[in-house]
């Protein structure tokens, strides 16, 4: 062990993984939404994006998020029930009323109405209030990307990282993300926190018993860490690139949280309907025919590829080109490896909610 600010901090260990069907992850996760009040055609879009994330690596956001998903259902913080209604529309603009539920589902509508309305009106955007946490962007960026348009998204996310100089957690980890289409690539998919790291990594990271990399984290009063259990007592994450990421951040907020009337800064919060998300579509076909525009982002993605490569460097990768290889690799196996957190945590909830859990390979 080492010792840093926080204590000492565990040594890390191999991380076992057990390996899944995903379609018996897909009916065990169903099964288990049901289980607290959720609609199947709700309970269906919510674990399509969670299994998603989870295919592309995305562990700590993945499985896990079902957990914390249904003790906020099981604890009134999540409406396991709602019905998000539009509270203001324009031609181009739209606001969302999510109804305290999952930030899935009204996250999914709101990109879905962009993309409609990009359509005859070249770009739109809508916004997301009474809402709860939206997962990440990926997949709603990638919603956009998929029906040839460019796609944004970002949302406010409770207080974790004060501002460059400052002591008091003001803003959240306020993720954003873009998408846009490629035609002999994929599209280039880049979601990110504005944190140095997402919050959700730092726990996995203390649940696993692992040491973080320097820069990600302080102590309550401002000494660095790399114990990610500091983050559960009081502990600050640093911005993205300092001012600039802080910046970043609070450009999040003002879209997600500001702008569409949600929580905001110390108010702002990522259950019981403080959350607010803003997502964007830009119709390629307003500035020049998709085929053009897919042809040039082409060549840009393969000017960047052949960039010469510093030594130990096997391959340049684009934004989102690891995640979805990942995805498209397990999705032709079948299968797919969950840490042992995220299977232990998937066993508590089979075993509280008597499902049967699904079958595993060691």
């Amino acid at each position: 062990m080492s010792t840093v600010a926080g204590g000492q901090v565990p040594a890390a260990t191999p991380e076992r993984e057990y390996v899944v069907p995903i379609s018996a992850l897909k009916e065990t996760s169903l099964a288990l939404l049901q289980r607290v009040r959720v609609p199947p055609d709700h309970a269906d879009q919510i674990v399509e994006v969670l299994i998603d994330t989870e295919l592309r690596g995305y562990s700590d956001h993945g499985i896990l998020s079902l957990g914390r998903l249904i003790d906020r259902c099981r604890t009134g913080a999540v409406n396991p029930t709602p019905q998000p209604r539009i509270v203001r529309e324009a031609p181009a603009a739209m606001l969302l009323d999510a109804d305290q539920g999952c930030g899935i589902i009204a996250s999914r509508q709101a990109m879905d109405w962009c993309i409609r309305a990009a359509r005859s009106q070249g770009m739109a955007s809508a916004g997301v209030t009474n809402s709860s946490h939206f997962i990440g962007c990926a997949f709603y960026v990638e919603m956009a990307a998929r029906a040839g348009m460019i796609g944004f998204a970002c949302g406010s996310a409770g207080q974790a990282m004060p501002p460059p100089g400052g002591l008091t957690p003001i803003l959240g980890t306020n993720p954003l993300g873009y998408a846009y289409p490629a035609r002999r690539h994929d599209p280039v998919v880049l979601d990110m926190a504005t944190t140095a790291s997402a919050g959700a990594k730092i726990s996995l990271a203390a649940q696993e018993g692992h040491t973080i990399e320097p820069g990600l984290l302080t102590d309550a009063e401002g000494n660095p860490t790399i114990d990610p259990r500091v983050l559960g007592e009081g502990g600050l994450m640093l911005p993205m690139g300092g001012y600039k990421g802080f910046g970043l951040a609070m450009v999040v907020d003002s879209l997600g949280g500001v702008l569409t009337g949600a929580g905001f800064a110390l108010t702002g919060a990522i259950t019981h309907g403080k959350a607010g998300h803003f997502f964007w579509a830009l119709n390629v076909e307003a500035y020049m025919p998709l085929h053009a525009f897919q042809s040039r982002i082409d060549e840009q993605i393969d000017q960047i590829k052949r960039a010469r490569r510093a030594p130990g460097v096997s391959e340049i990768l684009i934004p989102g080109e690891r995640g979805q290889r990942r995805r498209r690799q397990l999705h032709g196996s079948g299968k797919v490896p969950l840490p042992s957190v995220s299977w232990s945590e998937l066993g508590r909830l089979c075993s509280d909610l008597d499902v049967p859990a699904p079958p595993r390979e060691e």
